[in-house]
């Protein structure tokens, strides 16, 4: 590398270029580059570079097969078990505490579970840090440049409103699952093999309905009707039950994960909408959205007591529960699709303003 630079240095100093064409002389000298459409800026020649060695150095490096280091049971390990990434010798997924706990077969799981590294586990995973950071990173910049949008009093459509109301979601998930495995599609057998010819014949899944209703209202009080023996693979709407060491803060986490959505497009409330009507159909569906992920979580894990200290055991309490319940899903559907087409149909009538470029310029410091 550094007889590389010697010689382009050399070549610098003593070397002669061919004349350069007069159009292009004319067209673009750097003193007088004042044409936005043939000219560019320092931080285009910059970017430009650096962004074309860090991406060639990345995949241009193929780094030895390091060293084994001693196995720990980490977060990796726990996702991947909710995930139904270890399987026992007959095929089933091992998922459950029931499992863990069977006297014979519990502790040929956890010996079988503790001897798989998390490396292992993330090398079958089809993600990594740099993926999911340039995607981190892509939100982040789209919501600066609205934010830049708003604070320059340029217009931000409704769909620039409803694209980082998404990418702050997805952060959400992003950041929770980032210990996550991605896109696995061969699960690790823990014990030996068993032979193809005594392989057991799959049985019957649950009715599709019964797995609709999980995937709508899930379950605290058991496996949620699932049954690792009914299935060689983990329902996609299933997660391990509620227990003692369940902690109320996760509700919250995912309560606030789920309102922002909302709460974003609430930000929309005084955007110039094509009518009144219109105007108010957004602030009611935003409304919807935010109030009804976080309302329905906490609802769901102190259902409870307060269904006996509300409601108490009688059947107008029992109906006004299942109404809240049952009632509040498909007004959010319906919300979430409204929100999803008048962004779309607003993009047929935009003000000028709207393709107005931000002027990046006035946050630089300077004298």
């Amino acid at each position: 590398m550094l007889i590389l630079l010697i010689l382009v240095h050399i070549l610098s100093q003593n070397g002669s270029a061919a004349p350069v064409p007069p159009s292009l002389v004319d067209r673009a000298p750097a003193e007088t580059c004042d044409d936005i459409n043939n000219c560019r800026k320092l931080f285009d020649i910059v970017w430009g570079c650096l962004a074309t060695i860090f991406a060639c150095t990345w995949v241009s490096v193929h780094p030895n097969v390091p060293p084994p280091d001693p196995s720990v049971l980490a977060l990796t390990h726990g996702y991947f078990f909710c995930m139904g990434g270890f399987i026992s010798s007959t095929g089933y997924p091992v998922t459950t505490e029931k499992q863990l706990d069977n006297p014979e077969l519990g502790p040929q799981f956890l010996e079988g579970t503790q001897k798989i590294r998390v490396k292992e586990i993330a090398d079958k995973s089809k993600g990594d840090a740099l993926s999911k950071g340039v995607a981190l990173a892509q939100g982040l910049w789209f919501t600066i440049q609205c934010l830049a949008r708003v604070h320059q009093r340029l217009t931000v459509t409704e769909l620039e409103v409803a694209t980082p109301a998404f990418a702050v979601v997805n952060i959400f998930i992003w950041l929770l699952w980032w210990n996550k495995p991605l896109d696995i599609q061969l699960s690790i057998i823990i014990g030996s093999p068993t032979p193809l010819d005594a392989q057991p014949i799959i049985p019957l899944r649950p009715p599709r309905l019964n797995r609709l209703l999980y995937a709508i209202i899930g379950e605290v009080s058991s496996d949620g009707g699932y049954d690792p023996l009914s299935s060689t693979s983990v329902p996609s709407f299933w997660s391990p039950i509620l227990d003692d060491n369940f902690q109320v803060g996760t509700v919250g986490i995912t309560a606030l994960a789920g309102s922002m959505l909302g709460d974003i497009h609430c930000a929309a409330w005084n955007t110039d909408f094509p009518t009144t009507e219109v105007m108010w159909i957004w602030r009611s569906c935003s409304l919807v959205i935010a109030a009804v992920p976080a309302v329905l979580p906490l609802l769901f894990v102190f259902s409870d007591s307060i269904h006996d200290t509300v409601f108490g055991e009688t059947m107008i309490g029992n109906a006004i529960s299942m109404i809240l319940l049952f009632g509040s899903f498909p007004i959010y559907i319906l919300a979430r699709l409204i929100l999803i087409a008048l962004p779309l149909a607003a993009l047929r009538s935009l003000p000028p303003s709207a393709f107005v470029d931000v002027n990046w310029s006035m946050y630089i410091p300077h004298i």
